[in-house]
Protein backbone atom coordinates (compact mmCIF):
# COMPACT_ATOMS: atom_id res chain seq x y z
CA UNK A 1 0.00 0.00 0.00
CA UNK A 2 1.11 3.67 -0.80
CA UNK A 3 2.13 5.86 1.53
CA UNK A 4 -0.25 8.41 -0.04
CA UNK A 5 -3.07 5.92 0.78
CA UNK A 6 -2.27 5.11 4.19
CA UNK A 7 -2.32 8.71 5.03
CA UNK A 8 -5.27 8.93 3.49
CA UNK A 9 -6.64 6.64 5.73
CA UNK A 10 -4.87 7.98 9.00
CA UNK A 11 -6.46 11.51 8.11
CA UNK A 12 -9.91 9.92 8.22
CA UNK A 13 -9.48 8.44 11.42
CA UNK A 14 -8.44 11.00 12.50
CA UNK A 15 -11.13 13.26 11.50
CA UNK A 16 -13.92 10.78 12.46
CA UNK A 17 -12.32 10.83 15.89
CA UNK A 18 -12.30 14.15 16.27
CA UNK A 19 -15.93 14.88 14.75
CA UNK A 20 -17.74 13.59 18.53
CA UNK A 21 -16.30 16.80 20.35
CA UNK A 22 -15.54 19.82 17.67
CA UNK A 23 -16.03 23.67 18.71
CA UNK A 24 -17.90 25.42 15.79
CA UNK A 25 -17.52 29.06 15.18
CA UNK A 26 -20.19 30.93 13.51
CA UNK A 27 -21.34 34.45 12.71
CA UNK A 28 -24.60 35.67 14.26
CA UNK A 29 -24.59 38.85 13.18
CA UNK A 30 -23.48 41.01 10.47
CA UNK A 31 -23.23 45.21 11.11
CA UNK A 32 -23.40 47.57 8.44
CA UNK A 33 -21.83 44.47 5.87
CA UNK A 34 -18.55 44.89 7.70
CA UNK A 35 -18.46 43.72 11.10
CA UNK A 36 -19.01 40.26 12.10
CA UNK A 37 -20.06 39.19 15.24
CA UNK A 38 -18.66 35.72 15.99
CA UNK A 39 -19.85 32.69 18.89
CA UNK A 40 -18.01 30.15 19.88
CA UNK A 41 -20.25 26.41 20.20
CA UNK A 42 -19.02 23.79 22.42
CA UNK A 43 -20.52 21.08 22.47
CA UNK A 44 -21.54 18.73 24.83
CA UNK A 45 -20.66 15.23 25.08
CA UNK A 46 -23.87 13.48 25.47
CA UNK A 47 -26.23 15.11 23.23
CA UNK A 48 -26.87 12.25 20.96
CA UNK A 49 -30.40 13.27 19.18
CA UNK A 50 -31.84 15.23 21.77
CA UNK A 51 -32.03 18.93 22.87
CA UNK A 52 -29.97 19.97 25.38
CA UNK A 53 -29.84 23.58 27.60
CA UNK A 54 -27.73 26.05 26.63
CA UNK A 55 -25.18 28.70 28.66
CA UNK A 56 -23.96 31.89 26.97
CA UNK A 57 -20.87 33.20 28.03
CA UNK A 58 -19.99 37.20 28.13
CA UNK A 59 -16.30 38.21 29.33
CA UNK A 60 -15.58 41.32 31.12
CA UNK A 61 -13.69 44.08 30.52
CA UNK A 62 -15.85 47.81 30.86
CA UNK A 63 -18.03 47.30 27.63
CA UNK A 64 -14.40 48.09 26.42
CA UNK A 65 -12.54 44.66 26.09
CA UNK A 66 -13.40 41.21 25.18
CA UNK A 67 -11.88 38.04 26.18
CA UNK A 68 -12.65 34.74 24.23
CA UNK A 69 -10.77 32.53 26.82
CA UNK A 70 -11.59 34.32 30.06
CA UNK A 71 -14.51 31.68 30.77
CA UNK A 72 -13.27 29.31 28.44
CA UNK A 73 -12.49 26.85 30.95
CA UNK A 74 -16.15 27.05 33.04
CA UNK A 75 -17.37 26.36 29.54
CA UNK A 76 -15.51 23.58 28.90
CA UNK A 77 -16.86 21.70 31.99
CA UNK A 78 -20.08 23.12 31.32
CA UNK A 79 -20.73 21.55 28.43
CA UNK A 80 -19.06 18.42 30.35
CA UNK A 81 -22.18 18.66 31.86
CA UNK A 82 -24.31 18.26 29.23
CA UNK A 83 -25.00 22.16 27.90
CA UNK A 84 -23.76 23.48 24.66
CA UNK A 85 -21.64 26.01 25.79
CA UNK A 86 -21.48 29.48 23.40
CA UNK A 87 -18.99 31.76 24.08
CA UNK A 88 -20.54 35.09 22.69
CA UNK A 89 -17.92 38.06 20.96
CA UNK A 90 -19.66 41.51 21.30
CA UNK A 91 -18.91 45.20 20.66
CA UNK A 92 -16.73 47.05 22.63
CA UNK A 93 -15.35 50.44 22.65
CA UNK A 94 -11.67 49.52 21.46
CA UNK A 95 -12.47 46.88 18.77
CA UNK A 96 -14.95 48.86 17.70
CA UNK A 97 -15.61 52.26 18.74
CA UNK A 98 -19.08 51.22 20.28
CA UNK A 99 -21.37 52.03 23.09
CA UNK A 100 -22.47 49.85 25.95
CA UNK A 101 -25.74 50.17 24.62
CA UNK A 102 -24.18 48.38 21.07
CA UNK A 103 -22.61 45.68 23.65
CA UNK A 104 -26.28 45.17 25.00
CA UNK A 105 -28.15 45.04 21.65
CA UNK A 106 -25.56 42.53 20.17
CA UNK A 107 -26.13 39.85 23.35
CA UNK A 108 -30.06 40.67 22.70
CA UNK A 109 -29.58 39.43 19.62
CA UNK A 110 -27.72 36.61 20.29
CA UNK A 111 -30.23 35.63 22.76
CA UNK A 112 -32.80 35.33 19.85
CA UNK A 113 -30.23 33.96 17.22
CA UNK A 114 -29.83 31.10 19.85
CA UNK A 115 -33.76 30.57 19.87
CA UNK A 116 -34.11 31.12 15.91
CA UNK A 117 -31.65 28.28 15.57
CA UNK A 118 -32.67 26.11 18.50
CA UNK A 119 -33.88 23.22 16.30
CA UNK A 120 -30.58 23.15 13.88
CA UNK A 121 -28.10 23.77 17.00
CA UNK A 122 -30.56 21.57 19.36
CA UNK A 123 -30.86 23.42 21.93
CA UNK A 124 -34.08 23.50 24.56
CA UNK A 125 -34.74 27.21 24.16
CA UNK A 126 -36.53 27.44 27.63
CA UNK A 127 -33.12 26.63 29.36
CA UNK A 128 -31.13 29.33 28.68
CA UNK A 129 -28.47 30.23 31.12
CA UNK A 130 -26.33 33.81 30.62
CA UNK A 131 -23.02 33.93 32.38
CA UNK A 132 -21.01 36.66 32.56
CA UNK A 133 -18.04 38.99 34.38
CA UNK A 134 -18.32 42.41 35.28
CA UNK A 135 -19.78 43.70 32.79
CA UNK A 136 -20.49 40.73 30.97
CA UNK A 137 -22.49 39.79 34.07
CA UNK A 138 -24.03 43.61 33.91
CA UNK A 139 -25.30 42.91 30.37
CA UNK A 140 -26.61 39.18 31.27
CA UNK A 141 -28.94 41.25 33.63
CA UNK A 142 -29.30 43.88 30.99
CA UNK A 143 -30.62 41.65 28.68
CA UNK A 144 -33.44 40.32 30.80
CA UNK A 145 -34.92 43.79 31.95
CA UNK A 146 -34.19 45.98 28.98
CA UNK A 147 -37.34 45.62 26.31
CA UNK A 148 -35.78 48.04 23.67
CA UNK A 149 -32.70 50.23 22.73
CA UNK A 150 -33.25 53.08 20.64
CA UNK A 151 -36.26 52.66 18.52
CA UNK A 152 -35.54 48.71 18.47
CA UNK A 153 -38.19 46.72 20.42
CA UNK A 154 -37.36 42.88 21.90
CA UNK A 155 -39.70 40.14 22.86
CA UNK A 156 -39.32 37.52 25.60
CA UNK A 157 -36.71 35.48 22.60
CA UNK A 158 -33.78 37.74 23.83
CA UNK A 159 -34.08 37.17 27.38
CA UNK A 160 -32.23 34.62 29.42
CA UNK A 161 -34.33 32.34 31.52
CA UNK A 162 -31.73 32.14 34.14
CA UNK A 163 -28.50 34.72 34.76
CA UNK A 164 -25.50 33.67 36.80
CA UNK A 165 -23.00 36.87 37.42
CA UNK A 166 -19.38 37.00 38.57
CA UNK A 167 -18.69 40.58 40.40
CA UNK A 168 -21.84 41.94 38.35
CA UNK A 169 -21.67 45.73 37.99
CA UNK A 170 -25.28 46.24 37.78
CA UNK A 171 -25.53 49.53 39.73
CA UNK A 172 -25.20 52.20 37.38
CA UNK A 173 -25.56 55.83 38.73
CA UNK A 174 -23.41 58.04 40.00
CA UNK A 175 -22.10 55.64 42.58
CA UNK A 176 -21.85 52.73 41.05
CA UNK A 177 -20.24 51.94 38.13
CA UNK A 178 -19.82 53.74 34.70
CA UNK A 179 -21.68 56.73 35.10
CA UNK A 180 -19.56 58.63 33.30
CA UNK A 181 -20.25 57.19 30.25
CA UNK A 182 -23.96 56.10 31.00
CA UNK A 183 -25.06 59.13 32.21
CA UNK A 184 -28.70 59.50 32.84
CA UNK A 185 -29.53 56.23 30.65
CA UNK A 186 -29.07 54.49 33.88
CA UNK A 187 -32.54 54.62 34.79
CA UNK A 188 -33.45 52.19 31.79
CA UNK A 189 -29.79 50.55 31.70
CA UNK A 190 -29.39 49.46 34.86
CA UNK A 191 -30.52 46.43 36.64
CA UNK A 192 -30.32 47.92 40.24
CA UNK A 193 -32.29 50.41 39.27
CA UNK A 194 -34.76 48.73 37.18
CA UNK A 195 -35.31 46.07 39.98
CA UNK A 196 -35.25 48.13 43.11
CA UNK A 197 -37.52 50.99 41.35
CA UNK A 198 -39.80 48.69 39.29
CA UNK A 199 -42.15 46.13 39.45
CA UNK A 200 -40.15 44.24 37.54
CA UNK A 201 -39.20 40.39 38.82
CA UNK A 202 -36.13 38.25 38.39
CA UNK A 203 -35.45 34.90 36.51
CA UNK A 204 -33.64 32.62 38.90
CA UNK A 205 -30.26 33.88 39.57
CA UNK A 206 -26.82 33.30 41.09
CA UNK A 207 -24.42 36.14 41.85
CA UNK A 208 -21.02 35.55 43.47
CA UNK A 209 -18.57 38.31 43.91
CA UNK A 210 -16.00 39.40 46.14
CA UNK A 211 -16.46 40.97 49.18
CA UNK A 212 -13.40 43.87 49.00
CA UNK A 213 -14.96 44.06 45.29
CA UNK A 214 -14.62 48.27 44.65
CA UNK A 215 -16.67 48.57 41.32
CA UNK A 216 -19.33 46.68 42.83
CA UNK A 217 -19.74 47.00 46.50
CA UNK A 218 -21.35 43.59 48.36
CA UNK A 219 -23.21 46.13 50.28
CA UNK A 220 -25.02 46.83 47.14
CA UNK A 221 -25.42 43.52 45.84
CA UNK A 222 -27.13 42.74 49.34
CA UNK A 223 -29.78 45.18 49.06
CA UNK A 224 -30.30 43.82 45.50
CA UNK A 225 -30.73 40.63 47.09
CA UNK A 226 -33.24 41.80 50.12
CA UNK A 227 -35.49 43.08 47.08
CA UNK A 228 -35.69 40.00 45.72
CA UNK A 229 -36.84 38.44 49.08
CA UNK A 230 -39.38 41.03 49.26
CA UNK A 231 -40.28 39.95 45.63
CA UNK A 232 -40.40 36.24 46.10
CA UNK A 233 -37.62 35.80 43.83
CA UNK A 234 -35.26 33.28 43.40
CA UNK A 235 -32.02 34.70 43.98
CA UNK A 236 -28.64 33.11 45.42
CA UNK A 237 -26.08 35.59 46.63
CA UNK A 238 -22.37 33.96 47.64
CA UNK A 239 -19.68 36.26 48.94
CA UNK A 240 -15.70 35.29 48.49
CA UNK A 241 -13.86 36.89 51.30
CA UNK A 242 -10.48 37.82 50.87
CA UNK A 243 -11.23 38.63 46.71
CA UNK A 244 -12.02 41.66 45.12
CA UNK A 245 -13.04 42.46 41.68
CA UNK A 246 -12.98 39.15 39.61
CA UNK A 247 -11.89 40.35 36.70
CA UNK A 248 -7.90 40.22 37.83
CA UNK A 249 -6.10 38.21 36.70
CA UNK A 250 -5.25 36.78 40.42
CA UNK A 251 -8.61 35.77 41.47
CA UNK A 252 -9.30 34.32 38.29
CA UNK A 253 -9.29 30.93 40.28
CA UNK A 254 -12.61 32.16 41.40
CA UNK A 255 -14.60 30.77 38.20
CA UNK A 256 -13.49 27.37 38.42
CA UNK A 257 -13.82 27.04 41.63
CA UNK A 258 -17.33 28.05 41.74
CA UNK A 259 -18.32 25.17 40.06
CA UNK A 260 -19.75 23.03 42.62
CA UNK A 261 -21.70 25.92 43.91
CA UNK A 262 -22.67 26.61 39.55
CA UNK A 263 -23.78 22.96 39.60
CA UNK A 264 -26.11 23.16 42.29
CA UNK A 265 -27.58 25.74 41.02
CA UNK A 266 -28.19 24.43 37.75
CA UNK A 267 -29.60 21.33 39.89
CA UNK A 268 -31.56 22.92 42.24
CA UNK A 269 -33.45 24.42 38.97
CA UNK A 270 -33.37 21.75 36.98
CA UNK A 271 -31.51 22.62 33.75
CA UNK A 272 -29.40 19.66 33.95
CA UNK A 273 -29.90 16.41 36.08
CA UNK A 274 -27.96 14.88 38.39
CA UNK A 275 -24.34 14.92 38.18
CA UNK A 276 -24.20 11.54 38.99
CA UNK A 277 -26.88 10.53 36.12
CA UNK A 278 -24.68 12.64 33.91
CA UNK A 279 -21.24 10.77 34.24
CA UNK A 280 -23.78 7.07 33.79
CA UNK A 281 -24.66 8.79 30.38
CA UNK A 282 -21.26 9.48 29.43
CA UNK A 283 -20.23 6.03 29.99
CA UNK A 284 -22.60 4.66 28.37
CA UNK A 285 -22.01 7.16 25.63
CA UNK A 286 -18.30 6.19 25.95
CA UNK A 287 -18.76 2.97 25.60
CA UNK A 288 -20.78 3.50 22.18
CA UNK A 289 -17.90 5.35 21.18
CA UNK A 290 -15.18 3.14 21.92
CA UNK A 291 -17.54 0.59 20.02
CA UNK A 292 -17.30 2.32 17.11
CA UNK A 293 -13.81 3.37 17.31
CA UNK A 294 -12.74 -0.43 17.24
CA UNK A 295 -15.11 -1.27 14.48
CA UNK A 296 -13.40 1.60 12.05
CA UNK A 297 -10.26 0.11 13.24
CA UNK A 298 -10.88 -3.80 12.42
CA UNK A 299 -12.32 -2.16 8.99
CA UNK A 300 -8.98 -0.28 7.82
CA UNK A 301 -6.86 -3.46 8.99
CA UNK A 302 -9.29 -5.42 6.63
CA UNK A 303 -9.13 -3.26 3.84
CA UNK A 304 -5.16 -2.70 4.19
CA UNK A 305 -5.11 -6.32 4.47
CA UNK A 306 -6.71 -7.01 1.33
CA UNK A 307 -5.16 -4.53 -0.85
CA UNK A 308 -1.61 -6.11 0.25
CA UNK A 309 -3.74 -10.02 -0.80
CA UNK A 310 -4.47 -8.23 -4.01
CA UNK A 311 -1.12 -6.67 -4.82
CA UNK A 312 0.50 -10.05 -4.32
CA UNK A 313 -1.40 -12.00 -6.56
Amino acid sequence: MSKARLYFILLTLFTFLNSFSQDEIRIYKTINDSIDLKIKLIQPTNSINRKVPCAIFLSGGGWQDFAWNQLDELAYSISDRGMLSVIVEYRTSKSHNSSPYDALADVKDVLKYLRDNSDTLHIDKNKIVAIGVSAGAHLSFSSYFVDSIGDKNYGKESKPNYIIGFSPVIRNDSIGYGYNRIGENYKWFSPFYNYLNTAAHLPPSLIISGIEDPLIKFEYLKEFYKKAIEKDDNLSLYKVVGVGHSMKKTYKSIYTQSFPIIISFLEDNEIIVNSEIIKQFEFENNKVRNIIVVLVLITILFVVYFIKKKKNT
